[in-house]
């Protein structure tokens, strides 16, 4: 078995990008999609929880139970004061910037890409719904001890978005599994063309709406994709090396989806409404290396024995 990236990587990173590209090139056909970007990530989710096991999700036990405390730790607390502390020194100006997108929850797509890259599907939903209602009270701290600015993020606005965006496509998935079972497998076996869909248009979406902070300012730009680039990594790292170091007691390939597909979009609108463009610019800067960080953790799933097939 071959532990590098599939054809499927290579589409899926292919429309992404393809998406990006379409919404900076022409963002008046993709600003049409905006405003349905939460159904187009619930689509994708609804298409991966058609493959989940329910039970696994159910599941609580204690060694579930200190994985996710340990992520949820590392991905709202200690991720985001090493970021914070390592750019202030190294690169002083995009600190803020580094401090708002390390610490914002993980991203609600990263269930998908768990299932994807054959890791724990539930354990990356437990860890996106725990950080996605404690984001709103540990981010606020941070950046107000840290940078002593004033933010406030509506932990009731989080829960809402839970709702409409995870629950409600989990729960469908349930019903389908339960009343078409045969069906629900089938077209969740077929289901790249569609995801395929999705994410393009997503992310055409994503550009027309957030692209005003790329234009104009080239230098600024190559520097926040260097930074994104170089925060991906790491996350996906820190995840891949916490796994390792604990002799398997933590699940480290999940840990690193959780890690590195984290919310920039949520991050980038902190940054529209409570900072300046620098952080605005990292956070959406982020959307290109949200997709490429797939290939070194199908490279590492490889490696590991990990691959969904």
């Amino acid at each position: 078995m071959s532990a590098g990236p599939r054809p499927a990587d290579w589409a899926l990173l292919l429309a992404a990008m393809g998406g990006l590209a379409a919404g900076w090139l022409w963002p008046r056909a993709g600003i049409i999609i905006a405003p349905y970007l939460a159904w187009c990530m619930a689509g994708v989710l609804f298409l991966a929880f058609l493959r989940l096991d329910f039970a696994a999700l159910t599941r609580v036990d204690r060694a579930s139970l200190g994985g996710l405390a340990t992520w949820t730790t590392l991905k709202l607390i200690l991720l985001p004061l090493a970021a914070w502390a390592v750019t202030a020194i190294l690169a002083p100006r995009w600190a803020l910037a580094a401090l708002v997108l390390s610490g914002v929850s993980a991203g609600v797509t990263s269930p998908f890409f768990a299932g994807l890259l054959g890791a724990d599907m539930a354990g990356a939903l437990r860890l996106v719904m725990a950080s996605s209602l404690l984001a709103p009270l540990s981010l606020p701290a941070l950046v107000e001890l840290l940078a002593g600015r004033h933010m406030s993020a509506s932990l009731t606005d989080m829960a809402a978005m839970l709702a409409a965006v995870i629950l409600s496509p989990l729960l469908l998935a349930r019903v389908c599994r339960l009343l078409w079972p045969r069906a629900a497998l089938a077209v969740a076996a077929r289901g790249l063309p569609l995801n395929l869909a999705i994410i393009f248009c997503a992310n055409a979406g994503v550009m027309a709406k957030y692209g005003q902070y790329l234009r104009g300012r080239p230098l600024e730009l190559l520097a926040a994709l260097g930074l994104a680039c170089l925060l991906a990594l790491a996350y996906a790292g820190i995840g891949l090396g916490l796994g390792r170091l604990s002799n398997g007691r933590l699940d480290g390939l999940t840990g690193a989806a959780g890690l590195a597909f984290c919310n920039n979009i949520l991050a980038l609108v902190f940054a529209e409404r409570f900072f300046g463009p620098l952080e605005a610019l990292l956070c959406a800067a982020y959307t290109a290396p949200y997709f490429l960080v797939l290939i070194p953790l199908r490279l590492a799933a490889g490696r590991a024995g990990r691959s969904e097939r």
